[in-house]
């Protein structure tokens, strides 16, 4: 559901302020996640943290389609995709290896701390693009 939510943000929206905005919203929720001592609160914590962090593929492909040439479409989304698999692949085995210095709460602290490094590229880069001055 909030991947229409999340496309139809993007629409109205610059996407590079939505994609940072649903980053750091789900690390907000990875963070959460960790003080969650409740069940309910550890559910609706987890909802929430899907429902931010699930959009951020298709948002970043979105992106990259608008900046790249037509001719380079196919090639870049199957770069993501490889990047994407590589990422789902090396992920479980960073979580487990965090796992020896913060026991069962290395998938939370990884995921927030991913997070917010994505978010703060994000954020860099639509910085950087605002602040570059306009050709003559």
């Amino acid at each position: 559901m909030t991947q229409y939510i999340a496309g139809a943000l993007s629409d109205r929206l610059d996407r590079r302020l939505v994609l940072t905005a649903f980053t750091f919203l789900a690390a907000l929720c990875a963070l959460l996640l960790l003080a969650a001592t409740h069940k309910v609160m550890v559910m609706a914590c987890a909802a929430a943290f899907g429902a931010f962090a699930l959009p951020i593929y298709a948002l970043a492909v979105a992106q990259i389609q608008d900046t790249v040439d037509e001719g380079e479409r196919i090639a870049t989304s199957g770069g993501l995709l490889i990047l994407n698999g590589f990422g789902s692949f090396i992920g479980p085995l960073v979580i487990g290896g965090m796992s020896l210095w913060w026991g069962d709460a290395s998938l939370f602290i990884t995921l927030t701390l991913v997070h917010l490094l994505i978010g703060g590229i994000y954020l860099f880069r639509l910085f950087a693009r605002l602040m570059k001055p306009a050709a003559a």
